[in-house]
């Protein structure tokens, strides 16, 4: 169905897709051949390496975005951490992109039901109008979940006791798994914490270990032990990494460390995808953010076939949520990955996002929210009829282009002011026009607003009414020759050209021309000041009155003047600034340096008054016992005094 709406000139132009994923090494490459000709590139690792330390991954997601959706624009987003991740979706959403594709799994940051942090990151892009695809894991034979109760169970392979029955009834405490030399196995774990409320007692503390299982030493070769707080509410969560430097089949066993609860509790593991375990629970087995209510989860089927991959994680979520949203086909060849295919829930999750991008550049009626809905009420059954856990609502599908394009030809935009005050509010409206030029009426979607340079205030219009939208603008940024433009997929308008001028007096910045300066009794200092309206834009042809204690100004009306210190430090050292009923005062404090300066043979306190300072610092100087010519003077003692304080029985001045 892409190369239908493709034939039919629906190519996504007008879309916005952020492929997020942890490096796009090779991208350059491919730039005007597998991937577009253009696409904006940002990395939030602290290196700075948009390509991961080498990593194809992003590169081949990208690549099947491009090739549904040829004309839409592509962000390439990379992250290494959950704290730059989060830094990555603030970018996206200051972006305004319409669509994330992110095939990426995070392990132990929820108990698979859509609430951890990085959970919150997709809810707040969701808040902002971005539709986020997610993959939704696989980990279907990676998976095992049971209900855990406190029950000793002797194993008569090791002799052990303190270990505990987790992997069914009578089969033991091992769920064993197969591990070829030099591959790298992770296991993670989690259950929850509850109230600690009477009569149970709310605390478990679980133990994760991994036994070679080789007979007879069942030695212990990787471990998590970490420590649980008492009386804990967050999900407890464990994990351990081997790399095996034989062939072999290892043993997963958990340890009841401490526990203080008088019920079963669930208990959950996960392994890597390509180390399945001898005991499996396929249900539940979405990954984090797939089983997010704001994601959409993409489980993935054989594009030759529409079969289900054996490893496609199954829902529901735990908290009985109906996942996978749809499923989309993988094992389809890229530059990155080679004609072997690109396998896997990563390579179908792009994929629904492309044909999404498609819908989004031909049909701008729609919000991304309802277009979601229209994602899934537009999937191929497949499996049972109806939605099940495998398939969720089917294989994405689009429909007939003809019938999927929104009616909207045009925007009109009513006339702007040719010329703008910063901050005040305009009033603007936008209609929706079809080719005939009659108002769309089923057009009830918001447009963005941005301006040639500076920024809109809202950035998009709010929700159009029967195809009209009547709102007010704020302009904030001076300039000339600007223009309003309204877009959404490919249809867009631009206003006509206005003027943003300084808005009213908000206050005044005063700045010493020379930098920091350190003034003598009768030195000098460059002052200048100018007036600034709310947004810090520059206000000209203002009248300054200058007004300073401590010294003299030698002009007290322009916007620039000189200072000069004065003999004696007087009540106070302070200057202002008025213009407009507006005043700025500006501290000018003290320190002191040493020398004859007048030449009697006596060491005195010369002042220097530093721009800025916030209080007065004062050495007094005084004559060493045997230099009776008081030639030598050195500073003895140091004060501060307050703003405006100044004690001169305490130094000399002359």
């Amino acid at each position: 169905m892409p190369n239908t709406w493709q034939a039919a000139g629906r190519t996504g132009a007008g879309a916005k897709v952020a492929i997020l994923d942890f490096g796009f090494q090779g991208y350059q490459s491919l730039l005007g051949s597998d991937l577009p000709a253009s696409v904006i590139t940002r990395s939030f690792r602290a290196d700075g390496d948009v390509t991961g330390g080498g990593e194809v991954h992003g590169t081949a997601c990208s690549e099947i975005v491009h090739d549904v959706a040829p004309n839409a624009q592509l962000y390439l987003v990379n992250f290494d951490t959950d704290v730059e991740y989060a830094q990555a979706v603030d970018y996206l959403i200051s972006q305004h992109v319409d669509i994330v594709s992110h095939s990426i799994s995070w392990f132990n940051c929820d108990l698979g039901d859509g609430t951890g942090s990085i959970d919150q990151r997709v809810n707040e892009a969701a808040a902002a109008g971005i539709l986020w695809f997610s993959a939704a894991g696989n980990q279907a034979q990676s998976h095992y979940k049971a209900l855990y109760a406190p029950c000793p169970f002797y194993d008569s392979d090791t002799g052990l006791t303190d270990w505990y029955q987790m992997f069914e009834p009578a089969i033991g405490i091992r769920n064993r798994v197969t591990v070829m030399a030099g591959d790298t196995l992770v296991v993670w774990m989690r259950w929850p914490q509850y109230p600690f409320t009477a009569p149970y007692f709310a605390w478990h503390d679980f133990d994760l270990y991994l036994l070679d299982s080789a007979t007879p030493s069942n030695n212990v070769v990787a471990w998590s032990t970490g420590i649980q707080p008492y009386n804990d509410t967050n999900p407890g969560y464990e994990a351990l990494v081997y790399t095996a430097p034989v062939n072999g089949t290892y043993s997963i066993v958990i340890n009841d460390y401490s526990s203080h609860y008088s019920q079963a509790t669930p208990l959950e593991l996960f392994t890597t995808t390509n180390h399945p375990m001898q005991y499996q629970t396929a249900a539940a087995s979405l990954t984090c953010p797939a089983d997010n209510a704001n994601a959409i989860a993409v489980g993935a089927t054989q594009v030759s076939n529409d079969s289900l991959e054996w490893f496609s994680s199954q829902g529901p979520t735990t908290d009985g949520r109906a996942k996978p949203d749809v499923v989309a086909p993988d094992r389809v060849t890229t530059a990155s990955y080679g004609a072997t295919g690109f396998a896997g829930t990563s390579a179908a999750a792009p994929h629904a996002a492309g044909e999404a991008a498609l819908w989004r550049g031909a049909d701008v009626s729609k919000t991304m929210s309802a277009l979601g809905g229209y994602i899934k009420s537009s999937a191929l059954d497949l499996g049972t009829a109806g939605f099940d856990y495998l398939y969720g609502a089917g294989r994405i599908a689009l429909p007939n282009p003809a019938t999927a394009v929104c009616p909207v030809n045009h925007f009109e935009m009513s006339a702007i002011p040719a010329t703008v005050s910063a901050g005040t509010s305009v009033p603007v409206t936008i209609t929706a026009k079809d080719a005939s030029d009659a108002v769309v009426t089923g057009f009830n979607n918001w447009v963005p607003l941005t301006m040639t340079t500076g920024t809109v205030d809202p950035w998009k219009t709010g929700s159009f009414a029967s195809g009209v939208w009547n709102g007010t603008i704020t302009l904030t940024q001076v300039a000339l020759s600007q223009h309003l433009v309204a877009s959404i997929g490919a249809f867009a308008i631009t206003s006509n050209a206005f003027t943003v001028q300084a808005g009213a007096l908000d206050h005044l910045d005063v700045t010493p021309i020379t930098g920091y300066a350190n003034l003598r009794r009768g030195g000098q200092l460059s002052l200048t000041v100018q007036g600034d309206d709310a947004w810090h834009n520059p206000i000209g042809e203002l009248t300054y009155s200058w007004v300073a204690t401590g010294g003299t100004l030698s002009d007290a009306t322009g916007s620039t003047t000189t200072y000069t210190a004065g003999l004696t430090p007087g009540p106070g050292f302070y200057a202002r600034v008025s213009s407009g009923g507006i005043s700025a005062d500006f501290l000018i404090g003290i320190n002191a340096s040493s020398g004859d300066y007048d030449g009697d043979g006596r060491s005195e306190t010369a002042f220097v008054y530093d721009y800025g300072s916030g209080t007065t610092r004062v050495w007094t100087l005084d004559y060493e016992p045997t230099d009776p010519n008081y030639n030598n003077g050195k500073p003895t003692m140091s004060w501060f005094s307050g703003n405006g304080q100044f004690d001169t029985s305490r130094a000399k001045i002359d």
